[in-house]
């Protein structure tokens, strides 16, 4: 590739930026390519070890009996992916039956507890718009909802647009 010497210097900076970039393309591909290994292989344990409890058992007294098996898989994927920490937690009904950390937040760093904050970016986005889906399925609300009709004490700068904010513009 033959570069004029003015435009040398932006063309390195610009070939230099690709590398980080990829990286963390890479990086956000690679984490949702193990949260959905770890779902699909989760989903078949679990519901393996779901029969051998008592189906009548309360949610919370099935979640306890799993979770050694849980901590297991979470050490043998950890292992398995290189993941120095990461925290889980396990919802029955409205109630948390379960919060731990494992690991370390980064390697050589701080232990992973209930309460470390991880930096996941956007994928954050994806989180609200599967619990709205999963409201807009409950018909608890609507994606055409007007959040000040939901939340009376919701404003923003303008007038008009505080008016007409809607459920599915929270995803754009």
């Amino acid at each position: 590739m033959i570069v004029s010497a003015g435009s040398n210097v932006f063309a390195r900076s610009r070939l230099a930026a690709r590398p980080r970039a990829f990286r963390g393309w890479m990086g956000v591909s690679l984490s949702l390519l193990m949260v959905a290994m770890f779902s699909s292989v989760t989903i078949q344990n679990v519901a393996r070890a779901m029969e051998l409890v008592k189906p009548e058992a309360a949610p919370e007294n099935r979640i306890q009996a799993l979770i050694p098996d849980i901590e297991a898989y979470i050490a043998n994927g950890m292992s398995a992916f290189d993941v120095p920490g990461l925290a889980i937690g396990i919802v029955a009904g409205d109630k948390l039956v379960y919060a731990k950390g494992f690991g370390l937040r980064s390697k050589g760093g701080e232990p992973v507890d209930t309460r470390t904050i991880f930096q996941i970016g956007s994928a954050t986005k994806a989180f609200l718009a599967a619990t709205m889906a999963i409201m807009v399925d409950r018909r608890k609300l609507r994606w055409d909802d007007r959040i000040v009709d939901l939340d009376p004490d919701f404003q923003l700068s303008d007038p008009w647009v505080t008016r007409e904010f809607r459920v599915f513009s929270s995803l754009c």
